[in-house]
């Protein structure tokens, strides 16, 4: 119970503070984010395969379909504990829809599915230049991804599996708001911007 109430008390002293970089400048511990970006590796990956299988069956059809990309949104937590360490975590959504069509002309149509990936993930990020303004760097995400269906007849499937991304370079431009930009291989984003608030 004694460790508990310790561990209560540090809270408020991890979640506010600064750190200070070699050049003694401050730095922000606690940053917000919130991105939008493109496809995922895997994303993309499991499309490319439903694309085939589609297109293989219209070949033995006069239907035809249509994919759209609704989006990969992600919402990110980091706290730095040195100037070029921080550990986080992260939540994804990446959303497809597919639209069928009785015709090559896409007049009539024969409904529609979705597919949509959701991640949660633990993150480690390490930056390699630190200043007030500007902040470059790379990561790691292990975690969760939940997955899910629906087809044409509304039959619907679920899954959880392991998740996993590399952030292969990212940046942050700014001071208490800052936007930023990333190029991922993963389950995250190949490429997203962003807006983000430091605390």
């Amino acid at each position: 119970m004694k460790r508990i109430l310790i561990f209560l008390a540090l809270i408020p002293c991890l979640c506010m503070g600064q750190l200070t970089n070699k050049r003694g400048q401050e730095l922000y511990a606690n940053e917000l984010t919130a991105s939008i970006g493109t496809p995922s590796f895997v994303g993309s990956t499991i499309m490319f395969v439903v694309d085939v299988i589609d297109a293989f069956g219209s070949a033995l059809t006069d239907g035809t379909f249509d994919n759209t990309f609704h989006g990969q949104y992600t919402l990110q937590y980091m706290h730095r504990f040195k100037p070029w360490f921080a550990f986080g975590g992260k939540a994804t959504y990446e959303g497809y829809g597919i639209r069928n069509y009785t015709d090559k002309s896409k007049t009539v149509r024969n409904g529609s599915s979705s597919i949509w990936f959701s991640t949660l993930m633990p993150t480690v990020r390490f930056s390699y230049v630190n200043r007030p303004v500007v902040t470059l760097y790379s990561g790691l995400d292990m975690g969760i991804l939940f997955a899910g269906m629906q087809d044409i007849d509304d039959n619907r499937i679920f899954g959880v599996l392991p998740a996993g991304n590399i952030t292969l370079m990212g940046i942050h431009v700014g001071r208490k708001v800052y936007g930023m930009g990333e190029l991922n291989f993963g389950f995250d984003a190949y490429a997203k911007i962003g807006i983000g608030y430091r605390f």
